[in-house]
């Protein structure tokens, strides 16, 4: 367990440096696109090729495949509605309360279950994510989160958990090595594709502003996500490393604090102390 939170832990540094990256420097459908067309492009051959020594993609592999594929094109899709309304410090917290909650309930159902400890912290991990957005404890009912930026957090939340979900039991089928990982995570990237080409509407092509950005976006989203494989096959528990992972959201608010130009208030200050706590509380009882 302790490998899964080091890998977690870290993967939360790196996915939290490329949304700061992305909502700074980078907007715009074309994004979304480019990112998995970047690994795609320096990736593909090679894992190809490696493919050929060592197969790894069987049937079951490429439905799993298919379903990352749609559930990163519905993530992505929603990143760049939710980004396009400025709502950057609601976005990031939120999206990723949702699916740490769904993924207990997919992990109990498969017998997976978890200590009071771990559960309670995972309660305050969701609590801090719901109350980050908020400026004081009285903006906190319904209808401080039913606007339209909502329904993309609810979209991109979706996309997170049939991803992750899919990436889970394939890596519950493959091998545990490094290298594997990497191969996989080009070939997710990869897939995609053909879910993001139509929803985005954008030519695929390397091409135009800011490309330098796009790369390192590329990078630390790769990276970050092949650390979370990695811990999958540390731990039977989705949930957990799910959990673990949300430490990005009081590293994005002190980001987004320090590079962004955003003025968190206190309750937001707050929420990330409630989350860190939560955190320390799943790794405690796990």
């Amino acid at each position: 367990m302790l490998v899964a939170f080091a890998l977690a832990l870290a993967s939360a540094c790196l996915h939290a440096g490329w949304n700061t990256i992305a909502h700074r420097r980078l907007s715009g459908s074309s994004l979304v696109l480019r990112l998995p067309l970047v690994v795609a492009v320096f990736g593909l051959i090679p894992v190809a090729l490696a493919e050929i020594g060592d197969r790894l993609i069987d049937g079951p592999i490429v439905l799993l495949l298919v379903a990352t594929g749609l559930g990163q094109a519905f993530y992505y899709v929603g990143i760049r509605h939710a980004y396009a309304s400025n709502e950057f410090s609601l976005v990031y917290p939120v999206s990723r309360a949702i699916p740490v909650l769904m993924l207990a309930i997919f992990d109990a159902s498969r017998a997976h279950t978890v200590t009071p400890v771990t559960g309670a912290g995972m309660a305050l991990v969701g609590l801090g994510c719901l109350l980050a957005p908020l400026a004081s404890l009285a903006d906190f009912r319904l209808r401080t989160y039913a606007t339209r930026t909502t329904l993309w957090v609810f979209v991109i939340a979706l996309g997170a958990v049939t991803s992750t979900i899919a990436d889970k039991l394939a890596m519950e089928r493959l091998p545990q090595r490094l290298g594997v990982v990497a191969r996989y995570s080009v070939w997710e990237a990869t897939a995609a594709l053909p879910f993001l080409w139509p929803a985005t509407r954008e030519p695929l092509s390397l091409r135009g502003p800011g490309m330098g950005w796009v790369v390192l976006s590329a990078a630390f989203s790769i990276g970050s996500y092949a650390l979370v494989l990695v811990a999958y096959q540390y731990t039977a528990h989705t949930s957990i490393v799910a959990a673990i992972r949300q430490l990005s959201i009081p590293i994005g608010v002190g980001l987004a604090s320090l590079l962004g130009g955003e003025k968190p208030g206190r309750m937001r200050w707050i929420a990330a102390g409630v989350i860190a706590c939560g955190v320390a509380c799943v790794v405690a009882g796990a």
